[in-house]
């Protein structure tokens, strides 16, 4: 669905009506903020509003693939695929651990976590432009309220995945080009 909503709904810009839903978790005895924008040039922010740098196509694509899937383990092998699509290296779990290694140090300490089938981004679903655009189109579409449907076109600020670097990966791995 976000795939199809990337293709075929124009960019706007502007917030969100209500932007208290964010990506929460637990660092230290207190809640830290922590939200993820893909619609748009690709952007990490703190609790304070801090831009988080998360150099390379491939921390940027391992932070997305974990970002659409917030709150829940994404595989291993899929994040193999987001990354590196058929061209993975001869030793994928441990060039995965490698990038999620450098992932850890450059995100607030907590947000990625290690499961042993996968790894799993510390943020609430609402804590990503991208599904939370998602889930807002759908409520728009089951309750018809075009407010949600505002709400939900406000969250775009430019073409998705922008600076991600990786979208031919995307493409191959959804599409099977």
């Amino acid at each position: 669905l976000i795939l199809l909503a990337w293709t075929l709904l124009p960019a706007a810009g502007g917030q969100p009506e209500d932007s208290t839903s964010q990506g929460c978790r637990l660092a230290r005895g207190k809640i830290d903020q922590v939200r993820i924008g893909l619609l748009g040039p690709f952007e990490v922010r703190t609790d304070g509003g801090d831009v988080v740098d998360v150099p390379g196509a491939r921390l940027r694509g391992l932070v997305t693939a974990l970002a659409l899937d917030a709150g829940h383990v994404v595989p291993k092998a899929t994040l193999v695929d987001w990354i590196w699509a058929d061209r993975p290296p001869a030793d994928a779990t441990n060039a995965l651990q490698r990038l999620v290694s450098r992932l850890r140090k450059a995100l607030p300490d907590g947000t990625v976590e290690g499961h042993t089938d996968g790894y799993r981004l510390a943020v609430e679903p609402d804590g990503v432009d991208a599904v939370r655009f998602e889930r807002l189109l759908g409520r728009a579409r089951s309750d018809g309220d075009p407010r949600r449907l505002r709400e939900a076109l406000a969250l775009w600020r430019g073409a998705a995945l922008q600076d991600v670097g990786l979208l031919d990966n995307v493409i191959d791995l959804f599409f099977g080009h």
